[in-house]
């Protein structure tokens, strides 16, 4: 019946190289001048920086890089230089840059397909914020020009007339520092359906966040109450309680409590409006399914590392039209659903072992639905079912489970009858494809 009082102390010293804060939360508009002599990579960054926002410039060797960087019309935020480049490799082009005037506010990155002992080094003493041997994934690369960003920044701010210091030193960002800094909080995922559970947990866990899981909007909202969250990933639509209903009222009680938890919006059908009602709810982010690894990963960066930035939503995407039945989709895209589980083939493996158990429930729930002519039902199980298949790249599949939520929102049972009976060809078809995917 009686409480402690104790203290303790603690001797710590400065770091002189603190870690960089993430000031640039957001990629839009900043240009970008890139050169690779290899058009693979090329096209890869080109594509990659253009879907993050970044208007990129393209050279293919490094004489036509210095030549774009000596033009003082133009200014680049960004400047990713292959180290490995005949005549004038990426080393080269960053020495030829000393010394420009107008090159001050740019940040240079090298990325080599063969790191060279001294490497680092060399980065630093030229002036190279980052340096990542590749092959590099898209998370990574982000990450990476997050931390090479903030720690120009970092180096460049002017300091004090009168400050005593040494003018702070530049950090190279390599790979270690990505890996150190990612990262790590603790995620609710709310979310119903059982393998889109399985897939985003296992993502979560690889980018090394600790996850628990809700099963509807009901259970979300008590588990906040109960457990302290870093972020909530909020599906749109759930049984019980949807995704919206959820983080209203998650608000309403911070109201009274305080604080302010941060919630990402998560939907398979990102329908035009979605993106306000996001935001009117109280969400602080936005991310369509199926899932993509580096385009979530980057949101919870943007939403959990920089919680002071004004709410704003992630463009909701266009819906996918319903597309005719009889039109002859892959029954498996195997390569994108690799790049969604990070190359990870036993991970896919894993999750279309989830799927063959959930499917057959949902077919059940199909079937039903049909015959006693429920809209509802049949709009939420194939929903479920369409998302389940985006996860997987099953093409086929997603398009009838898409038929047969469409036909339960129009109440065309006639329609939903003959989209059901395509449905056991298509699985069986799906689940040798599954089957057939290395696992190396």
């Amino acid at each position: 019946g009686k409480g402690s009082t104790f203290h303790f102390t603690m001797q710590v010293g400065v770091s002189l190289n603190p870690a960089p804060v993430l000031e640039h939360t957001n990629l839009q508009g900043l240009s970008v001048l890139m050169a690779d002599d290899n058009p693979t990579n090329r096209r890869w960054l080109e594509d990659i920086l253009t879907r993050w926002g970044m208007n990129p410039t393209v050279a293919s060797d490094g004489r036509e890089a210095l030549a774009l960087i000596n033009d003082p019309a133009h200014e680049y935020d960004l400047i990713l230089l292959d180290g490995q480049m005949p005549e004038l490799s990426g080393f080269d082009v960053a020495e030829a840059m000393a010394g420009r005037p107008h090159l001050i506010g740019s940040t240079v990155m090298m990325l080599t397909s063969g790191g060279q002992r001294g490497d680092a080094a060399r980065c630093k003493a030229l002036g190279v914020g980052g340096y990542l041997v590749k092959p590099v994934s898209q998370s990574e690369l982000y990450d990476a020009i997050m931390l090479t960003l903030a720690e120009h920044d970092r180096v460049t701010q002017p300091a004090p007339l009168d400050d005593p210091n040494p003018p702070p030193e530049l950090q190279v960002v390599t790979r270690h520092t990505v890996t150190e800094s990612r990262l790590r909080c603790k995620v609710l995922l709310a979310e119903d359906n059982p393998v889109n559970q399985k897939l985003a947990v296992r993502l979560l866990e690889k980018m090394g966040h600790s996850v628990k899981v809700a099963n509807n909007g009901q259970e979300a909202l008590n588990m906040t109450a109960q457990e302290d969250f870093d972020l909530v990933l909020m599906d749109m639509q759930m049984p019980v309680m949807g995704g919206v209903d959820a983080t209203m009222a998650i608000r309403q009680r911070e109201k009274t409590e305080g604080g302010h938890l941060p919630i990402i919006a998560m939907t398979a059908n990102a329908m035009q409006g979605d993106k306000e009602t996001c935001i009117e709810a109280g969400m602080d982010g936005y991310v369509s399914k199926p899932i993509n690894t580096a385009l979530m990963a980057a949101e919870m960066a943007r939403v959990w590392g920089a919680p002071k930035v004004p709410k704003k939503a992630v463009p909701a995407p266009k819906p996918a039209p319903v597309e005719p039945v009889d039109e002859v989709l892959p029954d498996l895209d195997s390569a994108q659903a690799l790049e969604r589980f990070g190359g990870d083939a036993e991970l896919l493996h894993e999750i279309a072992e989830a799927f063959r158990a959930d499917a057959s429930v949902r077919v059940a729930e199909l079937e039903a639905a049909i015959a006693a002519e429920n809209g509802p039902a049949l709009i939420h199980a194939g929903h479920s079912l369409m998302g389940s298949a985006g996860n997987l790249s099953a093409l086929n599949l997603y398009r009838l489970a898409q038929r047969l939520e469409h036909s339960g929102k129009v109440a065309d049972f006639n329609s939903a009858k003959t989209t059901f009976a395509l449905l056991p060809n298509a699985l069986q078809r799906l689940d040798s494809a599954l089957r057939s995917v290395p696992r190396q």
